[in-house]
């Protein structure tokens, strides 16, 4: 149609040589050298990698962004355990869920996440030498949205060296760290070595920042895909503006 043969030519006005692009492999050729993909955006999102007679995976061949069909094997104390692609193991973490996990919710994950639920997820991160696959179940995510700081899950106002002041504790990881509730629904998380100025031990973490407790924190950093801001909740903050530095070309 004329609409098709507009979109085609717009997409050739947007491609450069040497550009990386996604795309969608819509058949493979008999030789197996020759593939005919796809740039279009919708299938791009919707395709979902599965095993075929024709196509089986190997560690190697997952890459981040494949969309699978996962089958949860279990829960864990800061997420849940998936397998998919005919017997690879994942672990989708707490922030990944549908829903962040919260000293709230969090006894009812395995009702939330009954063995045996399938469900879409995408893979986020595959680390060969350890052999361990993280996936997601945000819907940004699974719906690859488009890639944005307000669709991700971070309001466009968030930045660098923003404070916020009461702060609730949602969930305490004492090994790993705290889940903070900011302000404007922002999701905050600081790592154990960041919640305090001298080392805090477990139990001690556990006192000091049980679920509901507010603290003041500062963002030390952005995580649009994770969909919550860093922040250390070492007292007292900072009262000097954040630096940063943006690396550019030369003219």
């Amino acid at each position: 149609s004329d609409d098709d043969d507009d979109a085609a030519a717009a997409a050739r006005t947007d491609l450069r040589v040497g550009q990386p692009v996604e795309c969608h492999v819509l058949s493979r050729e008999q030789d197996a050298r020759t593939v005919k993909v796809t740039l279009d955006t919708e299938k791009v999102r919707g395709a979902v990698a599965v095993e075929s007679t024709a196509t089986t995976y190997t560690l190697d061949g997952l890459v981040p962004g494949m969309l699978v069909n996962a089958v949860v094997t279990g829960c864990a104390y800061n997420g849940v355990h998936v397998t998919f692609l005919g017997g690879f193991e994942g672990t989708v973490d707490s922030v990944h869920l549908q829903e962040p996990l919260t000293a709230e919710n969090e006894e009812s994950l395995g009702e939330r996440y009954p063995s045996k639920r399938k469900l879409r997820a995408r893979i986020i991160h595959v680390n060969p030498e350890l052999k361990t696959i993280g996936l997601s179940f945000k819907l940004n995510l699974v719906s690859w949205i488009e890639r944005s700081l307000a669709l991700a899950g971070l309001p466009g106002s968030v930045d660098m060296g923003q404070t916020f002041e009461g702060a609730a504790v949602l969930r305490t990881e004492p090994r790993k760290g705290v889940l903070f509730g900011c302000p404007g629904g922002v999701l905050g998380f600081a790592i154990a070595t960041r919640l305090a100025d001298a080392d805090l031990d477990s139990s001690a973490v556990g006192k000091k920042f049980k679920a509901g407790s507010k603290h003041d924190v500062r963002i030390v950093g952005l995580s649009p895909m994770d969909g919550l801001v860093h922040v250390p909740a070492q007292p007292p903050l900072p009262a000097r503006p954040s630096l940063r530095h943006a690396a550019g070309g030369g003219g």
